[in-house]
């Protein structure tokens, strides 16, 4: 048991192997669209995303926040288009 008091957790995986089964083989290939419609783990996926980059937690992304994610993805979206 913990004691009580701050502490900071650490992941060990990005995570992108939990719900992979162990027999999959690395070529297959993870449709994102059904029907032009996007599936569960392309949602599932952007939420994440969203929710890592709307720091303040209001359900709105400003571009203060978005630059984060540009610089990350090396975008050259301007503050206009955004």
């Amino acid at each position: 048991m913990l004691e009580p008091g701050s502490y900071i957790v650490v992941p060990r995986t990005t995570g992108c192997g939990i719900g992979k089964p162990i027999e999959a083989d690395e070529d297959v290939k993870v449709h994102l669209l059904n029907n032009n419609k996007p599936t569960e783990i392309l949602l599932s996926t952007l939420k994440d995303i969203f929710a890592k980059f709307d720091i303040i937690s209001n359900g709105v992304i400003d571009y203060k926040e978005f630059e984060l994610f540009k610089n990350i993805i090396g975008a050259e979206i301007t503050e206009r288009d955004f």
